[in-house]
């Protein structure tokens, strides 16, 4: 099997990691946009895609290990990962030494073959949407369709539109005023054959102009037996 693992500069070690944690018998493949990662697995080129999405602290980078190596810098440390030593042959000089142990990445695998739904195993889904008028209102509504049904949100995150960042509004009074337009990334805890979360996204469309699943997936990685009925 190869996974890819997507990387601004280099091989990212830590993804690097995760892949081999959740395949084991992979073969890695570093990537320098995750647009280069979609691809892959589109065109069957890999059977997987690894991406880190979120970290606590905001992320790290492995370079400096690459620079000291490649220029036998003997009087210089470097702070990464055990693979990094090995990856570039360093001596470990101390373990453990990070001033946040709680640091945390979180990692999604893409793959082809979907994954169908189910509710008799903890669930999340990821959505995005976008509204052309109507302010925090429409947020609040938005919201409140997943407060009404008991949907917890575990994620939400607002980033300009690529497409369109700045609309125009023309007001006779004012002149032209500028607003931004913002696109919003939901997570929640509940799968898409839940019918609380259909009914949700179905009272959402009708506050959006746009609006698509992402995703439902297993809340983690743990193995799952499936009984004797399915």
């Amino acid at each position: 099997m190869q996974s890819l693992t997507p990387s601004s500069s280099g091989i990212n070690l830590k993804t690097e990691a995760a892949a081999g944690k959740a395949y084991p018998k992979c073969e890695a493949i570093p990537c320098d946009q995750f647009e280069v990662a979609f691809q892959a697995v589109e065109l069957w080129i890999a059977d997987r895609a690894v991406l880190p999405v979120e970290n606590s602290l905001g992320g790290s980078i492995h370079r400096a290990a690459e620079y000291i190596s490649s220029n036998n810098l003997r009087d210089t440390a470097a702070i990464a990962s055990a693979r990094a030593a090995d990856l570039y042959n360093l001596q470990i000089l101390s373990s453990g030494i990070q001033d946040d142990s709680s640091n945390v990445t979180r990692f999604v695998m893409l793959a082809r073959e979907p994954i169908i739904p189910r509710t008799d195993r903890p669930f999340k889904t990821s959505i995005v949407f976008a509204h052309d008028k109507g302010g925090t209102s429409v947020l609040f509504k938005v919201l409140s369709a997943f407060a009404f049904r008991n949907i917890s949100l575990t994620k939400i995150e607002s980033r300009p539109h690529r497409n369109r960042p700045i609309r125009l509004v023309d007001d006779a009074n004012v002149g032209t005023a500028k607003h931004f337009e913002y696109m919003f990334y939901v997570d929640f805890e509940a799968s898409m054959a839940d019918v609380r979360a259909q009914n949700a996204l179905a009272e959402v469309q009708e506050f959006t102009s746009f609006l698509r699943v992402l995703g439902s997936y297993p809340m983690d990685m743990t193995p799952w037996c499936p009984s004797r009925e399915d």
